[in-house]
């Protein structure tokens, strides 16, 4: 029995890497023979830098897997996340439950039905309505800070407050609902641990769909490898987070009925038959896992970049200080609105999402009958392509030179190539599949990083 898998599977390592119809493409040796390179590459914890380097050795379409190749030309983009793309078996559903969130949809015209159906509920006119649960959580952990450790000048780990800010403010908004991370100063119940402890095996899926897959729809191993809320941690332990937010709200849907998850409600009961009440519980739960980490690293590189760099700093003030005078920026808490009227915070924070993007892994889509020409190269129906966010983000012809260093004046100037840049900047995927919750990331980041520049002069 050994035997014969062994011999399975020098054979396989044999044939993907001479006899597959991606064997000419240059790349790695490993990642030629086996998908064990994924793991590789998952394990390294150094995802941003690796698909550059890797691009810089082996050209602008590198085979990363027997069946997977990345491209590092921005210009290609079109041709492979056009709207009638489907997604690859990298998006297998199953680590975070059944049925699949809207990202994990691979067919194109499916996920199409739910984006138009789910997509308003955060759209940037409905977070504003929601702006005022923002707001409190922010007003809180200023605050907290400010008396923490401005006038005590202790030293602050400011990753810990912001994953508290961001977790507070995300399930009030989503909600209308806090555990209260900020004012216990702590993980409460041991959430984060269980958002942080699933991260593992939905990397595990996204790497090896084709042992993960089987393993979560048979009708005999399911149980033991897709997640319950009866679970004791991991995704277990959100899901009965998730349940129980879900029934206080249900139970009080008066004092919670400004929140996303309602929005998702009303979208579901006008669209039945296309979307169900598990459906929405597996958005809030992929909402619950993804959206607060994505925001939270965001975040700290813009505020690291606006410490680290006085000059940044310095000219953030001066825009604060032009606000004031025009009347703006005297709320407790800055608006939204107020924000949007600072284009060098703007900057900061677009070159902090090229530099820094919230999920810096590659993007594979399955290639459509009759294939596609990548730089010349003949990519054949059924393979998996994709490019990663800080590639694409690194390209000079695009964003301009020295695109390893943070310089938000990039994105100052001249109207055509800002148009550019923003048209091909992939920190947030790209055309119909672009991130649905990015405006509320924005929102989240923008209002934090301009508050901050108002308390730094008391600290």
């Amino acid at each position: 029995m050994i035997l014969s898998i062994l011999v399975t599977l020098i054979f396989l390592g044999i044939y993907n890497r001479y006899f597959h119809p991606l064997s000419h493409i240059p790349g790695p040796f490993w990642s030629s023979v086996t998908d064990l390179f994924k793991l590789y590459v998952l394990l390294s914890q150094d995802l941003s830098t690796m698909g550059i380097e890797l691009h810089k050795k082996y050209g602008p379409v590198v085979r990363v897997a027997p069946n997977m190749l990345s491209f590092s030309d921005p210009y290609m983009i079109p041709r492979i996340y056009h709207k009638k793309a489907d997604k690859s078996d990298f998006w297998t559903p199953g680590a975070l439950g059944r049925p699949p969130a809207m990202i994990q949809v691979k067919d194109h015209q499916e996920h199409a039905a739910k984006r138009r159906i789910l997509a308003p509920a955060i759209s940037g006119r409905n977070l504003i309505q929601l702006e005022h649960r923002l707001d409190e959580r922010l007003s809180r952990t200023m605050n907290a800070l400010d008396t923490g450790f401005a006038f005590t000048h202790k030293s602050c780990n400011l990753p810990d407050w912001v994953r508290w800010f961001l977790y507070d403010a995300f399930t009030d908004m989503t909600f209308g609902e806090v555990l209260d991370f900020t004012g216990n100063e702590k993980d409460v119940y041991g959430m984060l641990q269980a958002f942080r402890g699933s991260a593992w095996i939905i990397g595990l899926t996204t790497m090896f769909p084709w042992i993960m897959g089987p393993l979560y729809g048979s009708p005999m191993l399911s149980q033991y490898f897709l997640p319950s809320s009866r679970d004791k941690d991991g995704v277990g332990k959100m899901m009965r987070l998730r349940n129980k937010f879900i029934k206080n709200n249900l139970l009080n849907p008066t004092e919670t009925q400004d929140c996303i998850f309602n929005k998702f409600l009303q979208s579901q009961s006008m669209h039945p038959v296309t979307l169900s009440t598990d459906d929405i519980k597996a958005e809030v739960l992929m909402m619950m896992a993804a959206a607060p980490d994505t925001t939270l690293a965001l975040i700290c590189s813009v505020v690291d970049n606006i410490i680290r760099n006085p000059q940044v700093y310095q000219e953030l003030e001066k825009e604060i200080e032009i606000l004031e005078v025009q009347g703006l920026f005297s709320c407790r808490v800055v608006s939204y609105a107020d924000v949007q009227c600072m284009p060098y915070l703007s900057a900061c924070i677009l070159e902090a999402s090229r530099i820094c993007p919230p999920v810096p892994v590659l993007l594979p889509r399955r290639i459509s009958k009759g294939g596609v020409r990548l730089n010349g190269i003949y990519v054949p129906e059924g393979a998996e392509v994709g490019a990663s966010p800080p590639v694409i983000n690194n390209n000079e012809l695009v964003f301009g030179p020295q695109t390893d260093i943070s310089r938000p004046e990039r994105w100052m100037g001249d109207a055509e190539n800002i148009s550019v840049m923003k048209r091909y900047l992939f920190s947030w995927g790209w055309g119909s599949r672009k991130c649905v919750a990015r405006s509320l990331s924005l929102m989240e980041t923008s209002k934090f990083c301009a508050q901050v520049c108002k308390l730094l002069p008391t600290m």
